[in-house]
């Protein structure tokens, strides 16, 4: 069971989604630091473990979701995808409320 990732390893998983919603129309580039010290808080410890909470009987609980993963990526890469579908849903309405 992999119980650490840096936040450079982080990051770069962080890149390969978010180019999905940029072709969406999301920009990024602005909140992206901030973005990634939020969701890798959410998981990690300054040491680049896992914490304990994620960690629930020899599986991964999302503290963001809730769900259950046997592997850490997935679960890193579906927390992302969440938060970033959250940001392309409030702009979206932004955009509505403004016109």
């Amino acid at each position: 069971m992999i119980k650490t990732m840096s936040k450079e390893d982080f990051k770069n998983v962080f890149k390969e989604i978010s180019k999905e919603y940029e072709n969406k129309g999301v920009e990024l580039s602005n909140q992206e630091n901030e973005l990634i010290n939020e969701l890798y808080s959410l998981f990690f410890q300054q040491d680049e473990t896992l914490k304990d909470e994620v960690i629930e009987d020899e599986r991964y609980h999302c503290p963001l979701t809730g769900k259950k993963y046997k592997s850490l990526k997935p679960m890193i890469k579906n927390a992302i995808k969440i938060r970033l579908e959250e940001i392309y849903n409030e702009g979206k309405e932004t955009v509505l409320a403004n016109d």
